[in-house]
């Protein structure tokens, strides 16, 4: 019997193999104990990403808020439906293009340098702690506005955030406290920000300044909101997807061989990670009408999760979906979402991605995973390493 449950062991464990049956023989699937609803088709997912007239994000888009309500739902970008959403994103856009993230190419590549001149000596790094996660959460704060200073802070409520533990269905308590220790620095950054005037040309100074939402000015919960949205947004998942980066072209070293002799296959092998091991496990939306889909009907006000990675596997997308292939070139994935709602960190990802790629591989002749000391996280939200060991040659 099919049976899926964000929170089971068995999706935790791996999910794939149920996305799978998901697909086959349930591809709207109702979740009882949160009477609720799965979409796992790559088509299903993209069609209802693009679709704000039959479905919602004002209910929340994550667990914590449309299935066990432990969290509440403040109206940041993530939660805000057209018109508001469309005027509010507007409003930071242009910090998101081709153009204004390419400015970031030599602080990222430099920075990156300096993180890697610290290991090099040593033989042996954890991708995760000692590279990626400094990287992004350093150009996390040059780029979205975030004070420097605060980044180890910053870095551990974001995992604390995130990190799951056993026996426990959903966040934790300690994830819970980080949330809010997270809800408060937002809060106190925008009063200081406020207090003195917004200057600063960046995403964080810019919805801090914002004067008018939804017709009426915003309290400043609503603000730090948004400021919570682009700290956890802008943080957490590239680290896993860098890690897996590395992994699966060790798992496959003719395909490793091939990106090291033409670096210029690295953007079109980070995009095939992006597709085979995307992080995030699902994003949700609330039915506004009922919608009948294969057969099914879902009922007005039910919540309804947009499985990314079973769509990301569809073999009615993609051929020989379970392979991991840098020459796959798709013509869509649906790692960053879909329609108003399509991440605006996507450029950053790829930049990020790409670059620290050609700086580590060109500074290690080869490299091995210590693959008994890898540690992964495996949550209904976010699966992926936290910990990814290599060894190289030392210099």
């Amino acid at each position: 019997m099919l049976e899926y449950d964000p929170f089971s062991p068995e999706v935790l464990n791996d999910p794939y193999p149920i996305y799978r049956r998901l697909r086959e023989e349930a591809p709207v699937y109702h979740i009882e104990a949160y009477d609720s609803y799965a979409l796992s088709r790559f088509e299903d997912i993209w069609d209802t990403s693009n679709d704000s007239e039959r479905f919602t994000v004002e209910q929340g888009t994550s667990a914590p808020q449309l299935l066990s309500k432990v969290l509440p739902v403040f109206p940041n970008l993530n939660h805000m439906d057209p018109p508001h959403h469309t005027d509010l994103r507007k409003r930071i856009a242009h910090f998101f293009t081709p153009r204004a993230v390419e400015a970031f190419e030599q602080p990222i590549r430099s920075f990156f340098r300096e993180r890697l001149e610290e290991v090099l000596a040593e033989g042996r790094c954890d991708v995760v702690g000692d590279l990626a996660f400094p990287v992004s959460a350093r150009v996390a704060c040059i780029a979205m506005g975030f004070p420097l200073p605060d980044i180890p802070d910053l870095i551990d409520l974001v995992r604390r955030f995130f990190r799951r533990e056993p026996g426990v269905v959903g966040m934790t308590s300690d994830g819970i406290e980080a949330y809010e220790a997270m809800q408060t620095y937002v809060q106190d950054l925008t009063r200081e920000r406020r207090a003195r005037g917004v200057e600063a040309d960046n995403p964080v100074d810019t919805l801090i300044g914002v004067n008018e939402i939804a017709g009426s000015e915003p309290p400043e919960d609503i603000r730090a909101s948004h400021l919570m949205l682009l700290l956890l947004g802008s943080t957490e998942t590239f680290p896993k997807t860098f890690a897996s980066a590395l992994f699966r072209l060790w798992q496959h070293p003719d395909q490793l061989a091939e990106v090291r002799a033409d670096p210029g296959l690295l953007p079109g092998a980070f995009d095939e990670v992006l597709r085979y091991d995307m992080p995030t496990q699902f994003l949700g939306r609330t039915t506004l009408c009922d919608v009948s889909l294969h057969g099914v009907t879902i009922p007005a006000g039910r919540p309804v999760l947009l499985l990314y990675p079973s769509g990301n596997r569809d073999d009615r997308e993609f051929e020989r979906p379970d392979e991991f292939d840098i020459h796959r070139c798709p013509s869509r994935i649906v790692t960053f979402g879909q329609g108003v709602h399509r991440c605006m960190g996507v450029h950053f990802a790829k930049l990020e991605g790409r670059i620290l790629l050609e700086e580590i591989l060109q500074a290690l002749a080869d490299y091995t995973v210590d693959e008994g000391a890898i540690e992964r996280e495996r949550t209904e939200f976010v699966q992926g390493f936290t910990r990814l060991p290599i060894e190289f040659q030392a210099r």
